[in-house]
């Protein structure tokens, strides 16, 4: 996972439009119009992802999906 934290002095509706974009991408680093995102990584023991010092805070997630073409698949 990716995150990036909302800052107070940002238009909340801008950056929301912006990351709820059909089009929206990132660039392999994580950089997108608000910043730059950080890798979030999920605990080895319950799978759960904690963003340190994250309380009280809004935060904008995103996540990569590798999917390996499976011939038994159906859409």
């Amino acid at each position: 996972m990716m995150t990036l934290p909302y800052l107070q002095y940002q238009d909340f509706e801008k950056v929301k439009a912006y990351y709820l974009d059909p089009e929206f991408s990132l660039n392999n680093l994580g950089e997108g119009l608000y910043g730059w995102m950080k890798k979030i990584e999920r605990n080895s023991h319950d799978g759960k992802l904690w963003i340190r010092n994250s309380r009280g805070g809004t935060y904008f997630m995103t996540c990569f999906v590798h999917v390996l073409h499976d011939p038994a698949y159906q859409h």
